[in-house]
């Protein structure tokens, strides 16, 4: 998913502007934002796990 959406990203960045740099650079952050998406979830998710954990468990 993460190579889809980066190839996707430079390539409409690199059709809007035709600069390869600039494609490669929005592609990163495409990435980078997917990364912490994803992270932020675990996270949430986690903390919701552990809390339904310890008021069903104690």
């Amino acid at each position: 998913m993460l190579v889809a959406v980066a190839l996707a990203t430079f390539a409409v960045e690199l059709a809007r502007t035709r600069d390869a740099g600039r494609g490669a650079k929005t592609a990163t952050f495409a990435i980078v934002g997917l990364l912490a998406s994803a992270v932020f979830q675990l996270v949430v998710t986690g903390t919701l796990l552990v809390g339904f954990l310890a008021v069903t468990l104690f």
